[in-house]
């Protein structure tokens, strides 16, 4: 079965975690991912990373759209849609569980 992107829900209560196969490195700014399991290498930027760091498995999807919403300056609802798109394509590269 081929699922995409977009067949992934993520709701309000959703806590992404992430997964422990990964290793992770500041580098000038970047957060660099290692996937152990797959020997592949993802870069990501400052907003990415942040909330790369905040995939604790204790924060909802709720709590981190507050979370880059405030520390971003950017309103509720475009954090939500960044973040869902984020945080599926993080499943995908299999960096995260949902």
């Amino acid at each position: 079965m081929n699922i995409t992107p977009s067949a992934v829900e993520i709701l309000s209560d959703t806590i992404p975690k992430k997964n422990e196969a990964i290793l992770d490195r500041e580098l000038d700014g970047e957060t660099v991912l290692f996937n152990l399991s797959t020997n592949k290498l993802h870069s990501l930027n400052a907003t990415a990373g942040f909330i790369w760091k905040e995939c604790n498995g204790v924060n909802t999807m709720n709590s981190l759209v507050e979370l880059l919403s405030h520390s971003f300056a950017v309103k509720a609802k475009q954090a939500e849609r960044d973040l869902r798109v984020l945080l599926k394509g993080m499943y995908h590269a299999g960096l995260i569980e949902l």
